[in-house]
Parts: C-alpha cells; structure tokens; sequence
C-alpha cells in the first residue's frame, strides 16, 4: 500500500506540473495503481491504517481541485481516475481510524467535491460521471455525520449550482434527492457566518424559489409516496433557509406568500439520523469487518 501510494502521489504531482502527460500516464500507471488501492481497501484487513500512515487520505484527495489553486490544472477530464480515488476515500470514511485525519486534511478540497456533484448527478448511474457524482454524494453525506466537518461543509456549498441542479434530479432516484437536501440542510441549521453567507446567496440565487417549484411539480402516481417525502426534504429545506438571519426575511415573505407553501409547508428540520438513513455503505468486505468502524458511529452527532 505505502508503493502504490507513493507511485500515486508522484504520477499526479507529474500531471500537474506537465499536463500534456495526462493521457500517457493515465492508463499506463494513474488508473492500474488506483484500481489496486481500491482493490486492497476492500478485500485487505488493516489497509486503512497503512493509509493513515502514508498521508494516503491527501494523495487521494489531490485529484481535486484544492481551493487555493482554482486556476491550476483540473483531472475534470479523467473522471474514471477521479471516480477510483473517491470510492477510496469514501471506503475510508467508514473507517474509525480515518476519521480524523480526513477531517484535518479534506476542507480544502470540500468545493471541489460538491462541484463534482452539482455538475454531475445529473447523468445516468451508468455513466463514469454519474457513479462519481453519486460516490462523492455518498462522502459528503458521511462527511457531514464528522462533527469537525460539518461548519466546513457550508464553505463548499453553492446556492446557485444547487438551484441549476434540482430541476434535473427531482424526478430521479428519490434517496439522492433526499440525501442531495438533507446534506445542504443541516450544517446550515449551526447559524455559523458561512451558513449567512449562504443564506443571502440563497435569496439572489433563486434558491427558495426552485424549491417552491419543486414542491408544485406533479409526479407520476407510481412515484407519489417516494415524492411526498422528498417534497417534505425540500419543505424542511425552505424552512431552514427562511430561519437563518442571512435571508433578511426575504425568503419568509416568500413562503408566506406561496399557496403551494400553505399545501406542503414543513417546519421540522432534518437531523443526523435523518442523514444515515440516506446512506449506503461501499462495497469493503475487509473494511467493513474491522473493529474500528465502531468507532466511527461514536465520534458522530
């Protein structure tokens, strides 16, 4: 594990520094020494710990864009190379000896992974770009049970691009719908100045109103018990955002005007029990059956 993950770091720092090897290192060496991590963290006891050990969590992080470097060099373009490294790390999110760590090393790449999401959820399960946006989902989502994850998990969420996004997914699998609200609701609900900014970006971006749309939109009557409760995710959503303080009462006004808020108005907020509903473990036979992921559940909220 310690060679793979070195030969790891070192063909993506050579990426970046010259990014017209991408494509000959891509499948001669990134796409082979990833799949093999990912191999060992699912079928290998201890292979966590050795990640730990080698700074593993940043190496596989640094396929990201890392937040003070929005101009740099982007592997956008190697999505099934991103999708190896995301799946290692949201293994490794249920590892109780990584919890930690991740939290120390992931906030500035947390941008980076809800853009994955935002620009790619969009797309079929069957596409590399759909099963990365999904797996990154699936992180943020585990992500946001790290209590030391949670404020810096607001920094990364963007009004607009969720706004953009929901029209696309509304009728798509109901439990990423869910878990795509349930993820932005909560670490809003800590008033932190991060969750204001993001209320009054909320307001300008026309947040409040694609919710509202959402809850009016009609569903075929196959799906209607799986849309009411993701219609109460988007009420509970609405309701946040009206209470926080950044909203300036604008986003109040506007429930308080809305007809179809009368209808479908929810002011129960989610919590962490919510979210772990929501989520699905990876497929880690070896992982999952470690001791350490006990601890996981004990450092949560």
């Amino acid at each position: 594990m310690h060679g793979l993950l070195a030969a790891l770091s070192y063909d993506i720092s050579s990426v970046r520094a010259q990014p017209q090897s991408l494509e000959s290192v891509l499948l001669q060496r990134l796409l082979p020494i990833a799949t093999a991590i990912r191999n060992l963290l699912q079928y290998t006891p201890d292979m966590d710990v050795q990640v730990v050990q080698a700074d593993g969590l940043l190496t596989l992080l640094f396929v990201l864009d890392h937040e003070t470097q929005p101009q740099g060099f982007s592997f956008a373009n190697a999505p099934l190379l991103l999708l190896r490294c995301m799946e290692c790390v949201h293994m490794l999110s249920f590892s109780g000896k990584c919890v930690d760590p991740l939290a120390t090393v992931v906030p500035p790449f947390i941008k980076s992974a809800f853009q994955v999401v935002y620009k790619n959820l969009a797309r079929t399960e069957a596409s590399t770009e759909g099963q990365l946006a999904r797996v990154t989902l699936q992180l943020l989502g585990n992500l946001c049970l790290i209590p030391a994850c949670i404020d810096n998990l607001v920094k990364g969420m963007d009004p607009a691009s969720l706004s953009n996004l929901l029209p696309h997914v509304w009728l798509g699998d109901s439990t990423e719908m869910q878990l795509l609200l349930c993820l932005h609701m909560i670490p809003l609900k800590r008033h932190t100045q991060a969750a204001t900014e993001f209320a009054k970006a909320a307001v300008s971006s026309q947040l409040a109103a694609a919710l509202l749309n959402l809850l009016s939109t009609l569903v075929p009557k196959s799906k209607i018990g799986e849309s009411n409760t993701t219609k109460q995710y988007a009420a509970r959503f609405l309701s946040v955002l009206s209470s926080n303080p950044g909203s300036g009462g604008a986003i109040s006004s506007l429930l308080i005007a809305s007809r179809v808020w009368e209808t479908h108005g929810d002011t129960t907020q989610a919590t962490s029990e919510d979210l772990r509903r929501l989520l699905v473990p990876p497929h880690a036979p070896a992982l999952l059956k470690a001791p350490t992921l006990i601890l996981t559940r004990l450092v949560r909220v």
